[in-house]
């Protein structure tokens, strides 16, 4: 597999988790009939992304992962995932894409969060309580 395709796909199930949870943390109410659905399908998916992008990297670099290593990745990703990448990229490498990878995340979350702020602010959602 190569490796643009890998990250392509992990790129529209990094998206797809996006919009599933802004609909849930922020758009849909949490008294709605629908909010349950949309909370646990971002949960599942916030599950998957770690797994499927060890996968689709692993197959790009025609690296085989042993069936523990799997069940690790799937139950333990915050320990299993840095393992992988350290193991497969060294330590320079390594270090660099987790760094690259926690700011993302951080930068992530404050877009979503002054989002949120900013719905709150203009009165599209009520105020939390």
């Amino acid at each position: 597999m190569n490796t643009d395709i890998a990250l392509r796909n992990m790129k529209r199930f990094f998206w797809i988790w996006l919009v599933v949870s802004l609909l849930s943390g922020v758009l849909i109410s949490p008294h709605s009939s629908i909010y349950i659905g949309f909370s646990a399908l971002s949960f599942a998916i916030g599950l998957v992304i770690p797994f499927a992008w060890v996968y689709y990297d692993s197959r790009a670099r025609g690296i085989h992962l042993g069936r523990w290593f799997k069940i690790g990745i799937a139950s333990l990703s915050l320990v299993f995932v840095p393992a992988y990448v350290y193991q497969t990229r060294g330590l320079g490498k390594g270090s660099l894409m987790m760094s690259v990878f926690l700011l993302k995340l951080i930068g992530t979350y404050l877009v979503i969060t002054l989002i949120f702020v900013a719905l709150i602010a203009t009165g599209v959602i009520p105020k939390p309580v």
